[in-house]
């Protein structure tokens, strides 16, 4: 079976006539479309139920009211009321052999304070009759209702189903429905009824009194069991309903920077030490400013001018020498002329002394007023250390503004707590509500075990006093080979039943395994699965062979297990069915997310359609999901023509401006 298109028309936020096409080819099995919350996402998967199922249809908000009432809210505010609603739904399956298009239009109108209802059926362009007139027992040849479960779920099944006991209860509705087991129960009760009743013709009113008691004590308790089920289903349904406002309410706080209200204190102690810090960089900029850095700027100027005055420095130091040399060699010259000497030597010698203190002691003269201080003060690597400290004072300052204009705008981004009360009273209101509905389903739960336990005593008291009147007087020869008979019949399909059981358990075991595999990121974690048969428990046998229950298992692994049990069912009830997933990934933790895109979703069905909000299959997930995504829809919401549309796009830009 493929689905081939979907039209709504006037159905939910659909104002109008709206198709989506969902063909789709053997490389490429996957529909993505993608929606924001409130848009149309869930109306479209129920759209897709109520044109199969009609009544039957599980469709969301559903079980609080009637059907008809549900019809009736299903058509669009905005619709003109002669017009009422549709749903048309096209696909392709195999019929008697030969494949086969099927058109279903399911149309309703309000009429007055009724409602009317019109279903009709098209082989091809055909109109067939027949199915549209006995369409419930038509659609169980190729998709039964009771099978929908396996291929029509949410993210929020996913996360119910990691809860063992509600796995079980899948798993054994799965299973008698796939194996046929359902059909053997019924026919059990129904035999056993049979039996009862002969037995009981042949009693008296009054021996009839206490079984007919007994039987409408049970009939009772099975009342007030289905309404407490009602009742806890209504209670569930208001707690997603508030998990969705808590969703939106702690989205509508971050976006508000709610988040930072808890950081103001920290925020503005940060802004002032960065301000002191700020104003000491600025001061310590500005000593630089006034110092000898700013000389630098003369550059090759300024280091000539520091080599000439160092020059001269040396030269005075020569001039000094100079003159005490010429001192000195006065009184050499002398000493030779006292000592005997001749006045030409002496003479000689002077002129000799004159020529060395010359070239020895070389004067440079000019800029005798340069102080000395000042040339050390003007020196190369004076000046290099301030150029240094400069470029460091500039980098932290620098730094320091960056970091205190981000505290700034933290700080402005601040929401008053006037602006977010009205968001934390909404989140308040929410957590109370929770409160009192979680303590309204725990007594729901008390109440329901309390009954189906009694209405387990009753129904035995029943048998018993059915067994006693039977046994004591039935006499009627025919009555009792029927009853003798119906035993017999109740007792092989007992024991066809469990064998049945028996040998398509391990079959599905083994198939929960394979794709629990395949999905693990562990491989070794499981050795082997085991289904219990009578609780329908899962239990997993670990390398060492020892046997555990699921709840030993982390919560995402829990999670791939019920993604793995409702693959392996689908897989095992031998139907080529499309898998349609809403909110695949809502509840799972990125590691997990990413074993659902790569190993599940291209190989859930021949055709898989995921309905995913902007905060799941996108970015790397997209990317990975991408080489099998035959098609891609965004639904939006147009506020301007209040209605929803389909866009072939997947969450672009101009499809939300």
């Amino acid at each position: 079976m493929i689905f081939d298109s979907v039209v709504l028309n006037n159905f939910g936020a659909y104002l109008g006539r709206h198709e989506i096409d969902l063909s789709v080819t053997r490389d490429r099995p996957i529909i993505l479309i993608g929606a924001l919350n409130g848009s149309g996402k869930t109306t479209l998967l129920d759209a897709m139920q109520l044109a199969l199922y009609g009544k039957n249809a599980k469709c969301s908000g559903r079980d609080r009211i009637g059907y008809t009432d549900y019809l009736t809210s299903m058509i669009n505010r905005n619709a003109p009321p002669h017009q009422g609603a549709s749903v048309e739904f096209n696909f392709r399956t195999r019929h008697r052999g030969k494949d086969t298009r099927m058109r279903l239009v399911r149309t309703w109108s309000k009429r007055g304070a009724s409602v009317k209802e019109s279903f009709e059926v098209y082989r091809g362009a055909t109109l067939d009759s027949v199915a549209s007139e006995r369409w419930v027992e038509f659609v169980e040849e190729f998709m039964p209702a009771k099978m929908a479960d396996l291929f029509f779920f949410d993210g929020e099944k996913i996360e119910a189903l990691a809860d063992p006991v509600t796995a079980s209860d899948l798993l054994r509705e799965g299973v008698h429905t796939l194996l046929g087991i359902d059909l053997v129960e019924d026919l059990k009760t129904s035999l056993l009824q049979v039996e009862r009743k002969r037995k009981v013709d042949t009693v008296s009113g009054d021996e009839k009194a206490e079984l007919v008691r007994i039987e409408a004590e049970h009939t009772e308790l099975q009342r007030a069991i289905s309404e407490r089920s009602q009742h806890r289903a209504g209670a569930q349904n208001l707690i997603d309903d508030l998990d969705k406002r808590e969703t939106a309410a702690t989205n509508a706080f971050k976006r508000s920077g709610g988040e930072l209200i808890g950081k103001r204190d920290a925020l503005i102690e940060r802004r002032d030490h960065l301000g002191a810090r700020k104003v000491e960089l600025e001061e310590e900029l500005r000593a630089l400013a006034g110092s000898t850095l700013p000389l630098a700027v003369a550059g090759e100027l300024l280091e000539s001018t520091l080599q000439k005055a160092n020059e001269v420095r040396i030269g005075k130091q020569a001039k000094m020498l100079r003159a005490e040399a010429e001192t000195r060699d006065d009184e050499i010259a002398n000493f030779i002329l006292s000592a005997g000497g001749s006045p030409e030597v002496s003479e000689q010698l002077r002129a000799f002394l004159v020529a060395d203190r010359q070239r020895r002691y070389q004067i440079v003269e000019g800029l005798d007023a340069f102080p000395d201080s000042l040339l050390d003060q003007f020196s190369r690597q004076a000046l290099e250390d301030a150029r240094g400290r400069l470029s460091k004072v500039s980098s932290d300052h620098k730094d320091c503004v960056e970091k205190l204009s981000e505290a700034e705008r933290n700080l402005s981004a601040i929401p008053s707590d006037e602006a977010v009360q009205p968001i934390l009273q909404q989140l308040e209101q929410c957590r109370r509500e929770r409160i009192e509905c979680e303590a309204s389903m725990r007594a729901i739960d008390e109440d329901l075990r309390s009954l189906r336990y009694k209405a387990d005593r009753v129904k035995g008291q029943a048998a018993r006093e059915a067994e006693r009147l039977g046994e004591r007087l039935t006499r009627d020869q025919v009555s009792t080979r029927v009853i003798s008979h119906s035993t017999r019949a109740r007792e092989m399909l007992q024991t066809f039943g469990q064998l049945l059981l028996s040998e398509n358990l391990h079959k599905l075991e083994d198939a929960i395994l394979e794709r629990y595999r395949i999905l693990l990121r562990k491989k070794t974690l499981v050795k082997r699965i085991v289904i219990d048969p009578d609780s329908f428990q899962i239990l997993l046998s670990s390398a060492d062979g020892h046997l555990v229950q699921a709840d030993r298992l982390s919560a995402g692994e829990r999670q791939l297990l019920a993604v793995a049990t409702l693959w392996g069912l689908s897989r095992e009830s031998g139907r080529k069915l499309p898998t349609v997933i809403d909110t695949p990934l809502s509840r799972l933790d990125s590691l997990h997310r990413t074993a659902l895109v790569r190993s599940y979703f291209p190989k859930a069905g021949s055709q898989v359609i995921l309905l995913s909000t902007d905060e799941e299959i996108v970015g790397r997930y997209s990317e990975m999901l991408a080489p099998h995504v035959a098609k891609h829809y965004t639904i939006v919401h147009d506020e301007a023509n209040k209605t929803s549309r389909f866009e072939n796009e997947y969450f672009s830009s101009e499809a939300f401006a």
